[in-house]
């Protein structure tokens, strides 16, 4: 009997871990959609390269949530620039974070000079210090007409952790996108892991280090995707 329950739970272990593979597999739209990012400004040699804006909250978000995002983004050409709401000071460590941001995206192949971090007094980091929306919605609008950009990448409405500041990057873009809708900028969201399956450590390892799940950010009714809103 105690055989026969350890088989059934072993089954039921693998079976787990066998439909978080293809939910990971089948959601990760970046691997399975070549088109990705879809919009382009075309080169002197005629190769179409994405101007692309990825808006992170903190120093290190970068590297712990969106470094496959960026090594296939630069590894087949793409523009990259990276706004970074805050320093991460916290904890009085602001600059040595904003250095340990450089030197990662060095090693990820994005050029300092397409790097900026904001420190703002409305924009710090904390848990308990909510961020000014529409203060964050004029720095990305900022950077999206400085850059030219196509292309914006963030995290979902969750914060992908749940930390506040990464929630708020997220509705600070989405109030951005629903009061221009004009812009005609292709918007897509990291998926966190609880939208593809449930505690499976295995799937866990996959995603964080070799896949990166994006979907197409959701303005009201409207999706941001590959076009531009409706």
């Amino acid at each position: 009997m105690m055989i026969t329950c350890f088989t059934l739970s072993a089954i039921s272990v693998i079976t787990l871990w066998l439909f978080s593979l293809w939910r990971v597999f089948s959601s990760s739209l970046v691997q399975a959609n070549p088109s990705f990012p879809s919009k382009s400004t075309r080169t002197g040699n005629g190769r179409g390269r994405s101007n692309v804006l990825l808006v992170v909250a903190h120093p290190d978000d970068e590297s712990m949530f969106f470094a496959p995002t960026i090594l296939y983004l630069t590894s087949n050409g793409h523009n990259l620039y990276i706004l970074c709401i805050s320093n991460g000071n916290s904890e009085g460590k602001g600059n040595i974070r904003k250095e340990e941001l450089y030197r990662a995206c060095a090693t990820l192949k994005v050029p300092l000079q397409q790097i900026k971090v904001v420190d703002h007094l409305d924009l710090q980091d904390g848990f308990g210090k909510p961020w000014n929306h529409q203060l964050l919605a004029a720095f990305v609008e900022e950077e999206i007409k400085k850059q030219c950009i196509d292309v914006v990448i963030t995290f979902d409405n969750y914060g992908v952790s749940g930390h506040p500041n990464h929630r708020d990057v997220h509705t600070g873009i989405c109030m951005l996108l629903r009061e221009n809708l004009e812009m005609n900028i292709e918007a897509w969201e990291l998926v966190r892991l609880a939208r593809i399956f449930f505690a499976n450590i295995s799937a866990l390892w996959i995603y964080g280090v070799q896949y990166h799940p994006l979907c197409p950010i959701t303005v009201g009714a409207s999706v941001v995707c590959q076009t531009k809103i409706p």
